[in-house]
């Protein structure tokens, strides 16, 4: 499921909450919260793994260039080989094979402009969702921290472990 998805059902577990009378918190269904924190835990992980993916595509991009380069260059080869044995144009076949590598550096270089520019965009896209997610957790967390009452110190700020354990 989508880790956005995820968020706003959170979200509307804790809008949908059942009041406490004359205190400022809220009764959740605990294991509803636990089971879409546990789905959320199995969601990250692909966005990062997809990240993974990508730089090894991008790894992978530049050696297809490479091996094609190369198979351009057996080509050219080839060409200024027959053009010397056919024509005996020394100087046709050398032009010719230097023109196929500039071709092909040219190509090579080009593969490996895109794939980096590729990389850098899906990189970019993942670290936006990334600040998007991590805006929404903090969203969440300090509307969680301003459902406690007023005038009483959270359980985190004494320490009291016990009281800490209740409220998560």
């Amino acid at each position: 499921m989508d880790i956005f998805a995820l968020i706003e059902r959170l979200e509307a577990l804790v809008n949908t909450g059942q009041r406490v009378p004359f205190v400022n918190k809220i009764m959740l269904d605990e294991q509803e919260c636990l089971d879409v924190i546990a789905q959320m835990r199995m969601s990250v992980p692909d966005e990062v793994r997809q990240a993974r993916r990508m730089l090894q595509e991008r790894s992978r991009i530049p050696e297809q260039a490479r091996l094609e380069a190369e198979r351009i260059v057996a080509i050219a080869h080839e060409q200024a080989e027959e053009i010397l044995s056919e024509h005996g144009l020394v100087r046709a076949a050398e032009d010719n094979a230097r023109q196929i590598m500039e071709e092909a550096e040219e190509q090579a270089s080009e593969i490996q402009r895109e794939s980096d520019a590729y990389a850098v965009r899906s990189l970019t896209d993942l670290r936006t969702r990334l600040e998007q997610l991590h805006e929404r957790v903090q969203i969440f967390l300090e509307a969680m921290a301003d459902t406690e009452p007023e005038g009483i110190p959270s359980a985190r700020a004494r320490g009291d472990r016990t009281s800490q354990d209740a409220v998560e």
